[in-house]
């Protein structure tokens, strides 16, 4: 008996949390397909539908969707989620077992001076071309987000000071786990990119740090650096170093990427070289590379 009303307490509990987290405003499903519900006002907005064609958009400022354990799926379209130049949105699941699916990009950010949105705990199916896009989109964070997108898993383009922790890409094999381009000031933690085309590709990206990561079983680098200098990559130790594994290339520096400090990196195990550094001034303090050219 006590077992039962322990179970019925849970239950009880996890739908006052969902009640909680959305507001008393819910989205309204709309039948057509594909559906595209626009968020009405400023506040917290739980998706309650079952799972379907749906694509939102955001209208303001300071606006959460929740997918409260729903999947966006259905009909191929553009774009599932957009917002176009709102700062301080938020797009987060509190529920389980939520993707978005069947679209070119899952999330896409963008607009002149859009700054502090978030996205947090989001699966993308690999029936997307692309995860998550911030293009534009400065003092982004994405926290434990998971992308199986089959093109760029995270894609980062004129995004400064995007901080992305606990994330993973797998199966981009037409394009990168993470790609930034013209990115200043990006830090990525505690990420792992595996089984992509190349894990993360850096192009024009100073002073990025990438520390705690995994590069494991790329097709061709398991991490890349092109024109981009004063970057970081590791730790001051070996408790969570950097690993590149499995790769085709593990960690490719180009003429161009001159004076990162590659710090606490563990290469060894890829198919060609652990190691191709061709820049000037680059260093590797407390790094390991079994085999460099």
């Amino acid at each position: 008996m006590l077992k039962y009303l322990m179970a019925g307490k849970n239950r009880f509990l996890s739908l006052c949390k969902s009640i909680l987290l959305c507001s008393a405003v819910v989205l309204v499903t709309v039948n057509v397909t594909p559906a595209t519900t626009a968020l009405p006002v400023t506040g917290t907005y739980c998706k309650v539908q079952a799972s379907g064609d749906y694509q939102y958009y955001f209208t303001a400022n300071g606006q959460t969707l929740d997918l409260n354990g729903k999947t966006l799926s259905g009909s191929f379209c553009g774009v599932r989620i957009e917002n176009n130049g709102f700062s301080s949105c938020q797009i987060r699941n509190t529920g389980t077992s939520a993707s978005i699916n069947n679209c070119n990009t899952a999330i896409y950010i963008h607009g002149t001076n859009v700054s502090g949105n978030i996205v947090r705990d989001i699966v993308i199916g690999n029936s997307c071309n692309n995860g998550i896009f911030l293009d534009k989109a400065n003092n982004s964070d994405i926290f434990n987000c998971q992308s199986t997108a089959t093109g760029y898993g995270f894609l980062f383009s004129e995004a400064n000071r995007t901080y992305m922790t606990d994330s993973y890409a797998y199966n981009a094999h037409n394009g990168s786990g993470l790609r930034i381009q013209a990115c200043e000031n990006v830090v990525i933690r505690n990420c792992e990119f595996t089984a992509n085309y190349t894990g993360l590709m850096a192009l024009g990206a100073p002073y990025l740090i990438v520390t705690d990561c995994n590069f494991y079983d790329n097709d061709v680098n398991g991490a890349a650096l092109s024109s981009t200098w004063g970057a970081t990559l590791g730790v001051t130790n070996y408790s969570d170093p950097n690993e590149t594994i499995g790769n085709m290339l593990g960690l490719y520096l180009d003429p161009n990427s001159c004076y990162n400090t590659i710090g606490y990196t563990l290469g060894y195990n890829n198919d060609v070289y652990d190691l191709v550094n061709q820049g000037t001034g680059n260093t590797f303090p407390g790094s390991y590379f079994q085999n460099q050219w």
